[in-house]
């Protein structure tokens, strides 16, 4: 039941209990190789598999090398069973994260930079700083916790004794009253304001408190990758038309992959920019929008009209210089 809530406390208690009463199976090497540490490794995997991938691609000829990628990660698939609601894997895709952006910078330095305007490189340069501020910034920022009174359990006695109190506004893990805009992360463990939805890319929540941070994020990603898609792409095509494809393939493969990532990234990011922006206008959040869909399907009528009460056009853009302009927490 705990694995079907995805509740990470429950999780954690159980097989913490299990291992005291010795009904856990595990071996020594499992034992020993829980969270914070296993945490950390994985959160370093990303890392060393991109390092080791570079290696392969620059050591050994195409063929061997592309084989034993895949091979890699279809092995990694398999074995690594992936839910980031698991303490043990929540910052495998802040690895991820981190060394895709070390890999765009030591990538650009070693290569592209030589042989792109320094307009571009200015931009990129902008772009990338940017995007480490940003991640800094949200990284360190609160995204709105609600703390729980110190005296929690007395409070809800006192006020189930009294008849007064909302289960259905109630999270009994933190032990809070739930606000309208107040939604209990199970990633994160903790209730938060204001909602929208848990990045495990940043390994936080994303609310109206840090929204703007997140679309700076977004933006400066989205842009970074275009110049890196473009610049690279503009190194490759120079040395296929000097060497040839077979001579470019054999010394820097590697670059092709960095390419494709860049360029996902680049459409995958407008994307999701587009989107917030969409959501800004329209005043409503992601996991209102979320809602409003499961409502569309059942009886609550509130939840489907927020998202289907379509404001004017002026409306939606007063909503956007609010969001840029306020200070503060945005009202949107």
């Amino acid at each position: 039941m705990a694995r079907t809530i995805k509740s990470p406390q429950i999780l954690d208690l159980i097989e913490d209990a299990a291992r005291k009463q010795g009904v856990s199976r595990s071996n020594c090497i499992k034992s020993r190789f829980v969270p914070p540490l296993s945490t950390y490794f994985f959160f370093l995997v990303p890392m060393f598999g991109f390092f080791i991938t570079y290696l392969l691609f620059k050591s050994l000829p195409l063929i061997i090398a592309t084989f034993s990628t895949l091979i890699s990660c279809i092995f990694l698939m398999v074995l690594i069973r992936f839910d980031y609601h698991d303490p043990t894997y929540k910052l495998l895709p802040y690895g991820v994260t981190i060394a895709e952006a070390l890999l765009m910078v030591f990538s650009w330095s070693a290569y592209a930079h030589w042989y792109v305007p320094w307009w571009a490189q200015m931009l990129f340069v902008l772009s990338v700083l940017a995007l480490a501020v940003t991640l800094l910034r949200i990284g360190t920022l609160d995204p709105g916790t609600v703390k729980a009174a110190k005296n929690c359990h007395q409070l809800y006695v006192n006020e189930a004794e009294a008849g007064i109190q909302h289960q259905e506004k109630y999270c009994f893990t933190c032990f809070i009253r739930k606000m309208e805009h107040t939604k209990h992360c199970a990633v994160c463990g903790v209730c938060v304001n204001n909602f929208d939805h848990h990045c495990p890319w940043l390994n936080t929540c994303v609310t109206r408190r840090n929204m703007r941070e997140f679309i700076m994020f977004v933006i400066s990603v989205a842009v970074s990758s275009f110049i890196y898609c473009v610049a690279t792409s503009h190194y490759a095509f120079l040395m296929i038309n000097d060497h040839g494809l077979e001579k470019f393939l054999e010394t820097d493969a590697f670059l092709v992959i960095t390419i494709i990532l860049s360029g996902m990234h680049a459409c995958m990011l407008s994307g999701l920019f587009l989107v917030q922006m969409n959501q800004i206008s329209l005043s409503i959040t992601t996991n209102q929008r979320i809602k409003a869909r499961r409502a569309g399907h059942s009886h609550h009528s509130h939840d489907y009209n927020v998202i289907h009460h379509k404001p004017s056009l002026s409306k939606r853009c007063h909503n956007l210089l609010d969001f840029f302009s306020s200070n503060g927490d945005p009202n949107w």
